[in-house]
């Protein structure tokens, strides 16, 4: 090394007796040199105190070398010191081919699966390459680690990972036109790119792969094709996209059967049963069985609580193990947090059991009450909720409007609220719709008012008629005139901005009443939350005008669901 050479030449040279550094016997000193040391009386070329001195440098010198040659640490060092995985990526040729083995395999998804994720043990969903993130992902939703596989399908929503992995299937099925692994990689990598009949087509092709292939009764064959599963989860999600929620349904079912430990099918199937507005109870047993084969889903943790609220299963001590469970699902959810957040937002909204200080303080134990701007809107949603009135209501909606500002999914999360909580009754329609009569008639004032700034003397500014020959006095009536127009712009925007929000509320509340909504006098128009957010509300046809307003998410991550209908 390069520091150790440094060192060896400084101390052979400062070592050297012909040099006198260290003090001879016979020392060659010119005049400077023999100077002696205060301190000790002896030359500083031959005592005890020069060389202590001389010592020190040369162990400074040393430090400097180090400083400045040494050499980058190796790899065995990078790993002692947990800088890198001890692990090495294997080469992709490696992969392909157990991928491929996978897929022949007669026994279950874990067998054959479990070597390609053992295989992929050091991909994270840090590994820059996304071939490799979404090869293990997919290996991953077999063998039921689903959290895992979450993760690592919200990374492939860049458009370079959705490159990357196009290209790389793409050329896997060119390599592999017979296999129909190739073909569902394909399809996988068509739909993260929204070309949904083209996704569907390639990975119907897989599926007859998968039925052809097997000389057995249509039943049977789907058993010994293992990979199957898989394809027909895929395409469920697909169509869910398409549209064509029944027919994504009957291929969730599919992959139920197919293979019965299948965790993702099940979660699927209760995710539809959410979004296709059809059965608390079967998404609450769906929910179930695919924790009963992956029990630290997150995503089905938070769906079995939610629907156990709902359904108050069983009546005794549902709430305790719903709480339990939501705790659960937090816990996993590393990477995808925000959903179960969500869930447990809406749940607390909609069940007044949920909206006691005990359950309060649960939330905020669990770190999801926060900052002072949350806890205060949280306090006047609680006063609007028990006394309505229009103070209230207008500090409920002063403080709605400046949560927009800092987290807009907060303000949307209270505007369906408004659809779902059971205890807004017509008191709070009166009191939201008097507070609106009152910042309509403000609003009105203020668009009446005369867009030129009056200045004493009968000048009026913006018209050409200064009077006054001071050009300084022209740009000041100028200055004074923007911020007039400044001011009253400013003031027009917060007017129409919560005059939207009361009858976003408005409009939420007397639907859930049932009653006919009448547009404020005066204000802006507003599109319904449901517009703006690009969703249908997931609301349980046998549950009356209760509402389970839960974003349907699916493992795969192809993409925002727009909306669906039967």
């Amino acid at each position: 090394m390069k520091t150790i050479w440094w060192c060896e030449r400084v101390c052979s040279k400062v070592s050297s007796r012909k040099r006198g550094f260290w003090g001879t016997h016979e020392p060659q000193m010119d005049k400077k040199s023999s100077k002696r040391s205060s301190l000790s009386g002896i030359p500083l070329g031959w005592g005890t105190w020069g060389t202590m001195v001389r010592l020190g440098v040369v162990v400074g010198l040393c430090w400097v070398g180090l400083a400045v040659y040494a050499e980058p640490p190796s790899e065995g060092e990078k790993v002692a010191s947990g800088q890198v995985s001890a692990e090495r990526l294997p080469p992709l040729d490696e992969v392909e081919k157990a991928v491929l083995q996978a897929d022949t395999g007669v026994g279950t998804l874990r067998e054959n699966w479990e070597p390609v994720v053992r295989l992929l043990k050091p991909v994270t969903v840090q590994t820059p390459d996304a071939v490799y993130r979404l090869i293990k992902a997919h290996a991953c939703l077999a063998v039921n680690e689903n959290n895992e596989a979450v993760c690592l399908f919200l990374t492939a929503q860049i458009p370079e990972a959705k490159k990357q992995w196009w290209e790389w299937a793409e050329k896997f099925y060119r390599q592999h036109p017979d296999s129909p692994i190739a073909h569902y990689y394909l399809a996988d990598a068509k739909a993260r790119l929204a070309k949904w009949e083209e996704a569907r087509d390639w990975v119907s092709q897989a599926i007859s792969f998968y039925e052809a292939n097997s000389p057995d009764s249509l039943p049977s064959k789907r058993k010994t094709s293992v990979s199957a599963a898989l394809a027909y989860n895929a395409r469920g999600v697909i169509k869910v996209y398409l549209n064509e929620i029944k027919e994504a349904q009957k291929d969730f079912d599919t992959a139920r059967s197919v293979v019965p430990t299948f965790a993702d099918g099940y979660f699927h199937y209760a995710t539809l049963c959410v979004q296709n507005q059809d059965g608390a109870g079967g998404a609450f047993r769906n929910f179930d069985q695919a924790l009963a084969h992956s029990n630290n889903f997150a995503l089905a943790l938070a769906g079995r609580a939610a629907m156990r609220i709902t359904l108050k299963i069983p009546k005794d001590r549902y709430l305790e193990l719903a709480k339990e469970e939501f705790k659960s699902a937090l816990r996993e959810s590393s990477c995808f947090r925000h959903w179960i957040e969500e869930t447990l937002d809406q749940v607390t909204a909609q069940n007044p059991e949920c909206q006691s200080e005990q359950w309060l303080q649960e939330l905020r134990a669990m770190g999801l009450v926060g900052t002072s701007l949350m806890k205060d809107l949280e306090n006047a949603y609680k006063t609007f909720q028990e006394a309505p009135s229009p103070s209230a209501a207008r500090t409920y909606i002063e403080l709605l409007q400046r949560v927009k500002e800092v987290d807009v999914n907060v303000y949307y999360k209270h505007i369906t609220m408004a659809n779902v909580n059971p205890r807004f009754n017509i008191y709070h329609v009166t009191a939201l719709e008097q507070l609106g009569k009152n910042i309509s008639n403000q609003r009105n004032r203020v668009y009446e008012t005369p867009q030129e700034l009056q200045i004493g003397g009968g000048i009026q500014a913006g018209v050409g008629r200064l009077g006054i020959g001071s050009a300084n006095a022209g740009i000041n009536l100028e200055y004074g005139r923007t911020l007039h127009n400044s001011y009253y712009e400013t003031k027009k925007q917060n007017l129409d901005t919560r005059l939207a929000t009361i009858e976003s509320l408005l409009r939420n509340i007397n639907r859930r009443l049932d009653h006919a909504y009448n547009p404020l006098p005066g204000g802006p128009p507003v599109r319904p939350v449901e517009e703006r957010l690009g969703g249908v509300a997931a609301t349980f046809k046998h549950m009356s005008k209760v509402s389970w307003l839960v974003k349907p998410v699916y493992s795969l991550q192809y993409g925002e669901i727009k909306g669906t209908s039967e």
